[in-house]
């Protein structure tokens, strides 16, 4: 009885669409392999930067009602894929004095393994801290000062995106 039923599936063209079946659900068999190793990959891969010590401040003006300051920070991205940085909600301490929010103006990618310094602008509007004024603008006019950030960043990689905490304190010389 097979060799009849051998002999109709050959005739009738059978055996050829079984066996070009057979090779497109082995190559289905070998992608969805692959796809579900990638998502296991990424499911147990955290993405993450490293922040290093603040390099340092400049004084870019001080003026009655405002003092502009750039902050450089390197930041290192020790993944195997590029990251993006996308926002930086961060506290910024000068001497203990809260002198304001360090945010990001625009998204910055950081290439694999690489290091990136990053500059951050600040303004510090003097009307926000009447009281600390004195104490601020003679931490400004130093030429040290104890710094503090403290907040997240958010990275993005792929379709992955988290939150990293940052909390920073040393002591930076200031560059006017």
């Amino acid at each position: 009885m097979t060799y009849l039923v051998q002999k109709f599936i050959s005739s009738n063209g059978l055996s050829f669409w079984l066996i070009l079946k057979y090779k497109q659900m082995k190559k289905l068999t070998v992608v969805l392999v692959i796809v579900a190793a990638i998502v296991a990959g990424f499911t147990f891969w955290k993405p993450s930067i490293e922040i290093g010590q603040i390099k340092n401040i400049r004084v870019k003006s001080i003026q009655m009602d405002n003092i502009k300051l750039e902050l450089i920070v390197p930041v290192k991205n020790s993944n195997l894929l590029s990251i993006k940085l996308q926002k930086v909600d961060v506290d910024f301490f000068i001497n203990g004095v809260n002198a304001g929010k360090v945010n990001l103006s625009e998204e910055v990618k950081i290439p694999a393994n690489e290091v990136k310094e990053l500059t951050f602008p600040i303004e510090i509007h003097m009307q926000d801290m009447l009281s600390n004024f004195v104490g601020l603008l003679s931490s400004i006019s130093a030429d040290k000062a104890e710094i503090h950030l403290k907040g997240t960043f958010t990275i993005k990689t792929l379709f992955l995106t988290k939150d990293i905490n940052v909390d920073k304190l040393n002591i930076v010389p200031l560059k006017k």
